[in-house]
């Protein structure tokens, strides 16, 4: 049975968790949340995005979704994922909920993106490159 504190004394602090076990070293990379992008209009110019090649991979309901796809695909395709980075971006719609992208940062450029999404579409994975 628990017992209280006596009076001027401090309740008792629990012991904080144990700290994580770090991730191992050939773990998915977590996916980076760039930015939250309004659907392109006839009024307004579609924003600005992120300079560099990405490959687009998905698009999802929601984050959570969208990362869940980048760890299965991290875990089928660990050649593909291997130095890649995860770019998460949200979508808003009119008159409909947002979508997430999932694409794929670190080419050097244009053509090595093409070469990986070559890669894709020879396993049959759908993919575009975009910047």
């Amino acid at each position: 049975m628990p017992t209280r504190p006596q009076a001027g004394q401090s309740p008792p602090v629990p012991a904080e968790p144990a700290p994580s076990a770090a991730a191992p070293p050939d773990a998915p990379a977590p996916p980076i949340i760039l930015a939250t992008l309004p659907e392109p209009s006839a009024t307004r110019p579609a924003p600005a995005t992120p300079s560099g090649p990405r490959v687009q991979i998905a698009a999802a309901g929601s984050e959570a979704e969208a990362q869940r796809h980048w760890a299965g695909f991290a875990t089928r395709l660990p050649d593909l994922a291997a130095g890649r980075t995860p770019v998460i971006l949200r979508v808003e719609r009119e008159a409909a909920p947002p979508i997430f992208r999932l694409r794929v940062a670190g080419f050097a450029n244009r053509e090595e993106a093409e070469r990986f999404c070559a890669r894709l579409a020879e396993r049959q994975l759908p993919c575009w490159v975009s910047f």
